[in-house]
């Protein structure tokens, strides 16, 4: 299959934090439990991790790698051509 690199303009960027197991632990923290966040992230992690732990969870057992960026998940809403969401796989990925 040829390579195809496509470019467009957006009017905006938004970039909401998560994960699964993030959400998860946010959930049991909003529960009243005490939870702690195992994962790797990347350098760029260190505002979601004031975040999370300003929410109630621990995040003391969380690998910074300091050569990659944290997984991040693209979708791109499209009001023109009615598709509304749709995802934008990284390079490599299989889907």
């Amino acid at each position: 299959m040829p390579q195809v690199f496509v470019s467009f303009l957006a009017d905006e960027l938004v970039i909401r934090r998560g994960g699964v197991a993030a959400n998860i632990a946010f959930g049991l923290a909003q529960l009243g439990m005490r939870p702690v966040l195992l994962s790797a992230v990347g350098k760029d992690f260190e505002e979601h991790r004031a975040s999370l732990r300003g929410l109630g969870v621990e995040c003391d057992f969380i690998h910074v790698s300091d050569k990659a960026h944290t997984a991040r998940f693209i979708c791109a809403s499209c009001s023109v051509c009615g598709r509304d969401r749709r995802p934008l796989p990284p390079p490599g990925a299989r889907w």
